[in-house]
């Protein structure tokens, strides 16, 4: 069982990016280090100053991104102009390969009842009118959930 996220497809999927602004002729930020960096970014939930800053800071972040200890990182207009292509030309690539790998890697955890967040869950009861709710929830606090 592999113990580790398989960047390759990631890194293969945004080969065909290629910077159009900046000073040099090549990419100083490669697809690896934009691919990493933006998987760092969805992973932690971290806006693009957020990200830049942790590629700054956290020196395990900045590892497995792939910057040397005191070589700076993507700046976030770098991020953005990636990121942005990803969504034009990779809509699901990062969502679908990371959720493909997991269930690929880790079988016994996808079969598992998952928590999550339940704040955009739509659910039946919004479906009801207020009064109806009210109802509803008299009755079961009244102890006749049983009754029509």
């Amino acid at each position: 069982m592999t113990q580790r996220l398989d960047c390759t497809p990631l890194e293969q999927a945004g080969a065909a990016y290629q910077h159009t602004a900046g000073p040099g002729n090549y990419a100083t930020h490669t697809v690896p280090r934009l691919v990493r960096a933006l998987l760092v970014k969805y992973l932690r939930n971290l806006s693009l100053r957020e990200l830049e800053d942790e590629i700054q800071t956290n020196l395990l972040v900045k590892w497995f991104v792939g910057y040397r200890p005191f070589e700076a990182g993507a700046d976030p207009s770098t991020l953005e102009r990636f990121a942005q292509w990803g969504i034009a030309h990779q809509t699901r690539t990062f969502f679908d390969e990371v959720l493909r790998q997991l269930a690929q890697n880790l079988p016994p955890e996808r079969q598992q009842p998952q928590i999550g967040d339940t704040y955009a869950l739509r659910a039946n009861a919004a479906q009801e009118t207020l009064l109806t709710r009210l109802r509803h929830t008299c009755r079961n606090l009244l102890g006749g959930a049983g009754r029509g």
